[in-house]
């Protein structure tokens, strides 16, 4: 509605990777036991650091990329089919059952 406030809150924070980097290395130097529960749990976070980093990487690659030719070409071989009829009755359908529902 429009008595509604929304906001998002952010902050510029280190990034976690660094921190776990400079743990792993003081565990390191400290313990010659590599195989340790703690220097496993670091590496499995720095691990799980990565993915997330690999995986925003890929978020970010598809929201910067520009849909719009493909979903043209869409349009124009799904009116060559001769479909767009079809889907836009389909379409018109959905909506006036929505409708009716409310």
């Amino acid at each position: 509605a429009a008595s509604e406030i929304k906001f998002n809150l952010m902050a510029v924070v280190q990034d976690k990777r660094l921190g776990l980097n400079n743990q792993l290395q003081q565990m390191l130097s400290i313990q010659a036991d590599e195989e340790s529960e703690d220097i496993m749990t670091l590496r499995s976070q720095l691990a799980t650091e990565d993915m997330k980093r690999e995986q925003w990487k890929k978020e970010n690659e598809r929201r910067r990329h520009n849909y719009l030719p493909f979903c043209l070409e869409l349009l124009k071989t799904i009116a060559k089919a001769g479909k767009m009829n079809d889907f836009t009755k389909d379409a018109q359908e959905r909506i006036t059952a929505k409708r009716q529902k409310k």
